[in-house]
């Protein structure tokens, strides 16, 4: 499912598949003459128009399949869904902690052995500390931004969010022509989600931990030589922070 949508002026024409992700851009002989800043906002505002009613139709054809409608077309999207509600465990107190070993040392049968005893205690500290690292996952992520620039230095684009939220492209580059233009501004857009994607895989991983690789998931479904670095990318890394 994609959806394309052209800018009022039919100097930009995009296409957004799922999560927003640029998957054709087109620039007509329009888009030349309106220099690197305008073009970088008419791209930016038509993209954002794209992601918006694709995530729309998304919620319309997901409304049926859950009860949350619109939320499940964001987890689809690559979002993230809110954090539960934990639920805390009854507090009995000392008294009833107390009663509760009398009870066992005085019933037949072998001696229930500590660890046991201990492990709903363990088992709620595990889930708070597990709750409170999804809250400040959600918080980081939605702080984090990217920002690459194009091998020649005449296109930047920073996501936030699995976003695109500026395309910058100096006036230079506009001789090339808009095939030229467009396909500079697509690659260095993809480039810059796959290194958003990857900073988002590190937050997840440090919160999963040793038990399941995230970042190597992310990486496999990298295409070939758009990792950072890769020879051949022409992409040397990224610059990113919380804005």
């Amino acid at each position: 499912m994609s959806v394309t949508v052209t800018s009022p002026d039919h100097a930009v024409t995009v296409t957004a598949g799922p999560g927003g992700a640029l998957t054709e851009l087109e620039l007509s002989s329009r888009a030349i003459p309106l220099g690197g800043q305008a073009l970088g906002q008419a791209i930016t505002e038509t993209l954002r128009t794209a992601a918006a009613r694709f995530q729309e139709q998304l919620a319309a054809e997901t409304a049926g399949l859950s009860r949350a409608g619109a939320g499940l077309a964001d987890i689809l999207s690559g979002g993230l869904p809110p954090v539960p509600a934990a639920e805390p465990l009854p507090d009995l107190g000392p008294e009833a902690e107390e009663l509760a070993a009398e009870e066992l040392a005085d019933s037949e049968g072998p001696e229930v052995p500590a660890e046991l005893a201990e492990l709903p205690q363990r088992l709620k500290a595990e889930a708070e500390r597990q709750l409170a690292g999804y809250a400040r996952l959600t918080e980081e992520l939605a702080v984090l931004s990217t920002t690459v620039t194009s091998p020649d230095r005449a296109v930047s684009v920073t996501v936030a969010q699995g976003a695109v939220t500026e395309i910058s492209i100096e006036d230079s580059v506009l001789r090339h022509g808009p095939a030229n233009v467009a396909r500079i501004v697509q690659g260095t857009v993809q480039q810059a989600h796959v290194e958003a994607s990857l900073k988002m895989a590190s937050l997840v991983q440090e919160l999963t931990g040793p038990a399941l690789n995230i970042r190597e998931m992310v990486e496999s479904a990298i295409p070939e030589g758009m990792l950072p670095g890769e020879s051949g990318s022409g992409y040397g890394g990224s610059e990113g922070g919380r804005r």
